[in-house]
Formats: structure tokens, C-alpha cells, sequence
């Protein structure tokens, strides 16, 4: 007799949901008895100068194997905003780690480039570049994917517009699917790349495994990697918006500048001491079917002639 539960005669079957497990600090995972896990691993974004942060490199992996034994977890932190900008560069941000026996590693999101009358420098590299300072002359920006991993963990930063102007616009931060903006003459604006969805595994946003999303991001709490605005023309001043996934936006007009978000790996914006966001890394394990009995063929047999079996 066939049934919608597959096959299985006689039973109710009930899905047992899979357990998540969620680091926003360094810790040890141990499984539950699974042999495989879905994972996501985020490093710690680039802080903000005169270009946007990149963002800290995103991993997702699916049906990850794993041991028995406890598995080390590493989370990095993001790396701090320019303390005097334009003219001083931020920091990178720092490797997270799940250190199963094939690891899953993310790199740092790449530090923003500074400007100054005489020259800005390029975005520094990273798991997503960071933007460059925007200068008189062009600077590129960090390049993008600095672990080699196929697919990426990130995009490159945004390059400065070098467009004579004393203070010209600087790049927007890379983000894990999206290159930062470049940063341009007149109205450009030179927004963060856009960070990766993971809905399709961990679900919709909000779920108690994301940290929580405020207002003032673009995006949902499901994209993590979001990189950080740049500078915008001095004659312009538009408030740039860093990418979804927790990129922090500029700081033009003040006071709208923010850091990359913690937990979601997000590039600093723009601006004097807007720091990346710290990373995070979330296990779940797969789901589970738990039957509540199955018939025997005698039990099977007597309610047939009962005319008790449907």
C-alpha cells in the first residue's frame, strides 16, 4: 500500500529539524553524532580610511565531513578604522578558521587606502580588497580572494578616481560576490560590493542562529560580507552606502558613517574610526526523520480483516 510518508506503512514521521550551532568567538564544536555538516565561515572586515574597508572573506561550505573528535574554531576580529583620517590607512582584518581535517579558512578583509595631498596608496588585499585612497592620482584597489579558494570568498576593492582633485574620491570596499565601486568625478558614488546570501542553507533572516541586523544596513541578516563606502567627491558629499552584509557606510554628510557590522564579516566605512566587522561561524547539522513505529504484518493483517486498515 502506498503512503505519503515514502513508503513507510503504518507511521507517523516526523522531521527533527537540524541543529545550528553559532561562534562569534573563538570555541570547540563537537557534533552530535554526524558524519557531515553544512558550515559558514566569516573573517573579520577591513577597517575604513579614505577608501571603504573590504570585507572579511565568506565561505559556505555544504556537507562539510567531519570527526568524532572536537573541532577547533577560530573567529576573527575586524581590524580598526583610520584613527586621523584622510591621511593615516586602516588595519586588515583577521582569519576565522573552521579546523576540521580539511580546515575551512577565511581571510581578512583588505585595509582602506589613505589620501593626502601628495598621493594616496592603493586598498590593501584581503578576503575582499579594501578601496583605495582616493588622491590626485589613481591608486588601485586590494585585490579580492586572497586564500585562492574556489568559489571566492570575496571581490577586489574599488579603485580612487585620479582625477587631479586634491581629495578625489576614494574606492568602496569589495564584498564577497560584487567588487567595491570605483570612486569618480561629479555625482559617482562609490558604494561597498554586496555580500553573500545564504538564506538557500540557514534560512531567512531572522532565525535565533544570525546575529541581529539593525537599521541602517543594506541587505538582511542572511548576507554576510558586505564592504565598506568610500570617499565621496569633495564636491559632491553624497552619503554612500556600504554593500548588503554589514558594510559601513560613509560619513558623508556626518554623522552617517558606520562600522562594518559585527557578526557579518561587513568592510568599515569611510571616515575616522569606523572598524570592520568581527567575523562568525555557523555549523548545521543536517536534518533527521524520526519515525513513531512501524507496523508488524500480523498487526498489519489483523486490522485488514477488522476493516480497521485504510
Amino acid at each position: 500500500m502506498a503512503s505519503a510518508n515514502g513508503g513507510v506503512i503504518g507511521v507517523t514521521i516526523t522531521p527533527q529539524f537540524g541543529k545550528y550551532t553559532t561562534f562569534t568567538a573563538p570555541g570547540t564544536y563537537t557534533t552530535g553524532g554526524c558524519t557531515s555538516v553544512d558550515v559558514l565561515v566569516v573573517a573579520g572586515g577591513g577597517g575604513g580610511s579614505a577608501g571603504g574597508g573590504g570585507a572579511g572573506g565568506v565561505r559556505l561550505i555544504s556537507s562539510h565531513p567531519i570527526p568524532t573528535s572536537p573541532i577547533p574554531v577560530t573567529v576573527g576580529s575586524g581590524g580598526t578604522g583610520s584613527p586621523s583620517w584622510p591621511c593615516i590607512s586602516s588595519s586588515a582584518g583577521t582569519p576565522s578558521n573552521f579546523g576540521a581535517p580539511s580546515p575551512i579558512a577565511a581571510s581578512g578583509g583588505g585595509n582602506s587606502g589613505f589620501n593626502n595631498q601628495t598621493g594616496g596608496n592603493p586598498g590593501g588585499p584581503g578576503g575582499s580588497g579594501g578601496g583605495a585612497g582616493g588622491a590626485s592620482n589613481f591608486n588601485p584597489g586590494g585585490s579580492g580572494n586572497t586564500g585562492g579558494y574556489s568559489p571566492a570568498e570575496g571581490s577586489g576593492g574599488g579603485t580612487s578616481a585620479g582625477d587631479g582633485a586634491t581629495y578625489s574620491a576614494g574606492g568602496g570596499g569589495g564584498g564577497a560576490t560584487a567588487v567595491g565601486a570605483n570612486g569618480g568625478s561629479g555625482s559617482t558614488k562609490s558604494t561597498g560590493g554586496d555580500g553573500l546570501d545564504v538564506s538557500p542553507i540557514f534560512g531567512t533572516y531572522p532565525q535565533p542562529h544570525y546575529p541581529s541586523y539593525p537599521a541602517g544596513y543594506q541587505g538582511s541578516g542572511h548576507v554576510f560580507g558586505g564592504g565598506g563606502a568610500g570617499l565621496s567627491p569633495p564636491s559632491v558629499n553624497p552619503t554612500n552606502p556600504g554593500g548588503a552584509g554589514g558594510g559601513g557606510s560613509n560619513f558623508n554628510p556626518s554623522p552617517d558613517g558606520r562600522e562594518g557590522l559585527d557578526g557579518h564579516g561587513g568592510g568599515g566605512g569611510m571616515g575616522s574610526n569606523f572598524p570592520g566587522g568581527d567575523g562568525i561561524v555557523i555549523v548545521k547539522e543536517p536534518s533527521v526523520f524520526q519515525a513513531s513505529g512501524v507496523w508488524s504484518l500480523k498487526g498489519q493483517f489483523i486490522k485488514k480483516k477488522q476493516n480497521l486498515w485504510s
